[in-house]
């Protein structure tokens, strides 16, 4: 925004002059300064406004986009936090049913086909339980990314799936 965009110029030449006369002296002075006419200066703050203003909206999406995935990798993380636990679940039940089975194998009321599909499904539910832990694994790495965190921070997350956030559309466009 300042008023003249270029500094003046001050140009000087001297040097003798041989003449029939004698010699004399001769000296050229020029000075120019470039003035921006015709509305140049208003048009070049108005696009440097302009730049800043783009540069500054370009700042807050890039927050926007940030926020929002945190926010998803959050709720993938919740998810696979939620499933872990529903597996480990599961696989505590089906280690009963095996104990349950090898007993009564041992007593002779199932047959040694019924103790082995119950391992099988002992073994489907930890496969199960290790691929749910995979999962929270990598969502929790890339929210220490997201959040610039170090890879050895503690780092857990707490929430109900089911209570989101509600916004209203006058709000968001703000």
């Amino acid at each position: 925004a300042i008023l003249l965009r270029e500094n003046p110029v001050v140009e000087t030449a001297a040097g003798p002059r041989f003449s029939e006369r004698g010699t004399s002296l001769d000296a050229d002075v020029g000075i120019h300064q470039t003035f921006e006419l015709g509305g140049r200066r208003s048009a070049r703050v108005a696009g440097g406004k302009a730049d800043v203003d783009r540069a500054v909206a370009a700042s807050g999406d890039a927050t926007r986009r940030l926020l929002r995935e945190v926010a998803v990798t959050f709720y993938r993380a919740l998810y696979a936090e939620r499933r872990l636990r529903l597996a480990g679940a599961t696989e505590r039940v089906a280690t009963e049913v095996v104990r349950i089975a090898e007993r009564r194998r041992q007593a002779g009321d199932v047959a040694s086909l019924d103790v082995n599909i119950s391992r099988t499904s002992l073994a489907r539910t930890r496969s199960d339980r290790h691929a749910a832990s995979a999962i929270r694994n990598v969502a929790l790495g890339e929210l220490h990314v997201l959040l610039g965190m170090n890879g050895e921070s503690p780092l857990s997350v707490r929430g109900d799936l089911h209570d989101r956030r509600r916004f209203k559309l006058r709000d968001l466009i703000a």
